[in-house]
């Protein structure tokens, strides 16, 4: 009795299709883990610069711009911190990585809004969403009834409440809508605010200088 031995053609390529297949759906799923893992770090080195701000402050009654005077403070490895302004009335950092193009994060104490503002606006609503549910806060344009208005949207809420302390939002204004992940079809646990009037008219007018 003879053994069947190999695979036929047929068998073969039905084997790379599959490989293809699961390629595709582990490969994006990766970089995105990867590209979460820069914005962490990016996060906590703000995290951490807040906390050595205000040690420098405690003993200095003001803060400062000055990495030494602060214990050497490092970022971490990939990501580029800048203190883009400090006195003793507050001060305001950003975070980039060299390993997340176009990513930004941001934190500010006291009076000092960000250099860049603490959100991003996109031309394709797609790119607006993963910016959001990424932990981004997406500015969002419309019109209702004639009127200019914005959706300020983000999965992290903490943020959210904290740009709209600097707005004068009230906690109770801030509007809970999960958003579908274009990327992966999940529901995902989202909040926005909605702005206009006078409110709309301050955040252009921080978006246009820059502040």
């Amino acid at each position: 009795m003879m053994s069947r031995r190999g695979f036929t053609l047929i068998e073969l390529l039905i084997v790379v299709v599959i490989i293809g297949l699961l390629a595709a759906i582990a490969i994006p799923k990766f970089s995105n883990t990867k590209e979460k893992a820069y914005v962490a770090a990016m996060k906590s080195d703000l995290r951490n610069l807040a906390t050595a701000e205000e040690a420098f402050f405690y003993d200095s009654a003001k803060y400062t711009t000055s990495f030494a005077m602060m214990g050497n403070f490092l970022a971490s490895a990939g990501v580029v911190l800048v203190i883009n302004e400090a006195t003793p009335a507050g001060w305001s950092a950003t975070t980039t990585s060299l390993y997340a193009p176009g990513r930004q994060c941001a934190l500010f104490s006291g009076d000092y809004l960000p250099v860049a503002p603490p959100y991003r606006e996109f031309t394709r609503r797609r790119e607006g969403m993963c910016f959001a549910l990424d932990g981004g806060v997406w500015l969002h344009r419309h019109t209702m009834r004639g009127e200019r208005m914005v959706h300020l949207v983000s999965a992290d809420k903490e943020r959210l409440l904290g740009l709209g302390r600097e707005l004068g939002l009230r906690p109770e204004w801030l509007q809970y809508k999960p958003l579908k992940d274009p990327r992966t079809g999940i529901r995902v646990p989202a909040w926005h605010w909605d702005v206009w009037g006078e409110r709309l008219r301050r955040l252009d007018g921080e978006t246009s200088s820059g502040v």
